[in-house]
């Protein structure tokens, strides 16, 4: 949600030639590509359909994908070079963008103009830290982040893909990905591999006021796994929502209030979640879902994402967090607890998902041996600290593991052992020895993930 309580209510008027719809982070898109977006046609699928929202129910808000790809070299160069030249007209310029059809990034194979924008974006977190991408254009709604790497050899996405609400709401998550996909292939880009990054799962109810869910919540009669919780805006007119989570977040609040002064997302959600009619009162439950949350649940590459999407929706509704009608709280009696009618109504407008799907399979770690060794040799130290014991060298070190080895009960200790593999192998059915190359173990993770043994070379 951008923005809490009345912080929302900023007046954003529209740009000649430019409406006030948000793509993604708040951008303005160009009025004559609100149609639905042209270019290269969208792939059938039999898996994962459009999911065009006509059914009140509710849908994708956010979409960020890491993609990894190769570019044609010839057409890399020549890309860098023009979109340079944009970048920094539109900085002497300090308009942002400007008007003319020359301000613009030419597309010949889509037919399409790209709108260059002056800087470009900084994405902080990650396993690998930050990573800076060097442009920044849009087209039809979707942000598309390079950087000057031509091949997708390497640990960090060459290439972000950012959609936001409104062409989310238009044409589903899946139809703009593909979309997005014959974007970049026009660009002179193939992809080698995509992550979904983040996922923003919503469902809106229309005329359901907030108030009896910040009721709940200040009640405590919830069962959660997020401890962080606070609420919204306070005032005369009550509250407008909470958020409960961090890396995971639930965002329960008035949408009828955050669209105030936002015609154009408005009119989408009369017309598209709303049956067509402005209700008295709008209420917005969202699930923003990053990486490490995907990570834990095994989920790899974005179609395992799309694929795998019911069984997380389900997790999210019924496990993460769920209202209730009150149970013993003192018993710690949670699985009693009868799911309140309002958080019902919820689950069933996440109906949008679909149903079936893969399933979610719980990350276990893999343990290090080098960290398990380390973890030997501080206990071994600190026992012969408390013994009295000097090890001062080699020598000594082994005189005093001989010396314990010799009144350890062999067979306890290959009993032990023994039950520890064999819950390991069947936790971790790949117990080759760890690569040493940092690239290769992330790819072997992914591969893992959708099912592959392989190890993909990299250059």
């Amino acid at each position: 949600m951008g923005g809490r309580g009345r912080q929302i209510a900023k007046n954003r008027a529209p740009q000649p030639g430019l409406s006030a719809a948000k793509a993604g982070g708040g951008v303005a898109v160009p009025t004559a590509e609100r149609t639905p977006p042209g270019g290269p046609p969208v792939p059938p699928s039999n898996t994962y359909p459009s999911f065009r929202q006509e059914n009140g129910c509710g849908g994708a808000d956010w979409l960020g994908v890491s993609c990894f790809v190769d570019w044609d070299l010839e057409r890399f160069k020549w890309n860098i070079t023009e979109l340079e030249k944009l970048k920094r007209k539109n900085q002497v310029a300090k308009g942002g963008v400007s008007a003319a059809d020359d301000g613009m990034f030419w597309c010949e194979e889509a037919k399409k103009r790209f709108r260059v924008h002056r800087t470009g974006v900084r994405h902080t977190g990650g396993d690998e830290g930050g990573v800076y991408f060097d442009f920044n254009i849009e087209c039809d709604g979707v942000q598309y982040h390079l950087t000057r790497r031509p091949t997708s050899a390497g640990i960090q996405p060459n290439v972000y893909v950012k959609v936001g609400s409104c062409p989310l709401m238009e044409h589903g998550h899946a139809r703009m990905w593909w979309h997005a996909v014959g974007m970049l292939k026009c660009l002179g880009a193939t992809i080698d591999r995509a992550i979904l990054s983040r996922i923003d799962l919503c469902a809106d109810l229309a005329g359901v006021d907030v108030a009896p869910y910040v009721r709940s919540m200040e009640k405590a009669h919830v069962i959660r796994k997020a401890l962080k919780w606070r609420p919204y805006y306070y005032g005369v007119d009550g509250t407008t929502g909470f958020e409960c989570g961090s890396e995971l977040k639930l965002r329960v609040y008035d949408k009828l209030q955050e669209t105030e002064h936002d015609p154009i997302k408005r009119e989408l959600l009369t017309r598209l979640r709303w049956g067509g009619a402005l209700p008295e009162a709008a209420t917005r439950v969202e699930f923003r879902v990053g990486r490490n949350t995907m990570r834990e649940h095994s989920i790899g590459y974005i179609e395992d994402a799309f694929d795998k999407l019911p069984q997380l929706t389900r997790w999210l509704t019924h496990d993460w967090f769920r209202m209730v009608g009150g149970f013993d709280r003192r018993n710690r009696h949670h699985d009693r607890a009868w799911t309140h009618k309002r958080w019902r109504e919820v689950q069933d407008r996440f109906a949008w998902v679909g149903q079936g799907g893969g399933e979610l399979v719980k990350r276990t770690s893999r343990p290090d041996p080098e960290k398990l060794l380390l973890a030997v040799w501080g206990n071994l130290s600190s026992a012969a600290c408390l013994e009295g014991r000097l090890i001062q060298d080699r020598e000594a070190l082994a005189e005093y593991i001989a010396e314990k080895v010799r009144a350890v009960d062999v067979e306890r200790l290959s009993e032990a052992q023994e039950r520890k593999f064999s819950k390991m192998e069947s936790q971790l059915p790949d117990l080759a020895p760890i690569p040493t190359d940092p690239r290769k173990e992330r790819m072997r993770v992914h591969d893992h993930q959708i099912g592959r043994s392989h190890v993909r070379p990299v250059a």
